[in-house]
């Protein structure tokens, strides 16, 4: 069901799918911050997360929802999921949480510093995640490189999960879109509903089917 559901997702409009992001996440985040904070206790949350259950609540479901909110929106714009998008996200919720949690009037400074510092910390978190592979010679990297489209793709259609399929199948760059037919997809166990996603998603991207056989 939730496959289905991610699919589904993936074919609405831009401002649908990030409504109903946005919402989701926030469900998650207000419901996960009472909890968070009854286990860890209050001196290990920042200023402006201290406070009674629905303050908690709130502040958790901002910071959820209008990340996972503008993450939507950039993906979909820009077909890609990168440190840009991740950067800019944690920017619009860092700002948006500082205007929210600030017990006197809006300080918007404030609200950028507290959103600069966000993406300055996702954009380390980011780095250092980079340096890792290199330590065994960058071979993660340059194998990505050979995927870096059709990864696109899927992250754009909601269906990311079978970026690994494309790996396991050999289904390069090199090969878009010819390699990307039913019988190659099913051949690499990609279901029927993300299989006629994709093959939609090509019929419908002027270049990618006029490159096709």
């Amino acid at each position: 069901m939730q496959e289905v559901f991610r699919v589904w997702l993936g074919q609405q409009s831009i401002p649908v799918e990030a409504a109903i992001t946005t919402g989701l996440a926030a469900l998650q985040g207000g419901a996960m911050g009472p909890r968070q904070r009854s286990q860890q206790g209050p001196s290990r949350f920042p200023r402006g997360m201290i406070g009674n259950p629905f303050i908690q609540a709130r502040n958790f479901a901002v910071l959820t929802g209008v990340n996972a909110g503008i993450s939507c929106v950039l993906k979909r714009v820009r077909g890609l999921d990168d440190v840009q998008n991740s950067m800019a996200a944690a920017f619009g919720s860092g700002f948006v949480f500082s205007l929210v949690s600030s017990s006197g009037g809006p300080n918007i400074p404030g609200a950028v510093g507290t959103g600069a510092f966000f993406a300055i910390l996702q954009g380390g978190i980011h780095k250092l995640g980079q340096m890792m592979p290199k330590e065994t010679g960058g071979s993660r990297e340059e194998a990505d490189a050979f995927f870096e489209k059709g990864q696109s793709m899927l992250r754009t259609l909601g269906l990311e999960r079978y970026e690994k399929n494309l790996r396991k199948g050999m289904i390069t760059d090199a090969t878009l879109p010819s390699s990307l037919t039913g019988d190659a997809l099913k051949e690499v166990s990609i279901p029927p509903g993300p299989r006629l996603v994709i093959l939609d998603h090509i019929e419908r991207d002027l270049e990618l089917s006029k490159r096709r056989p």
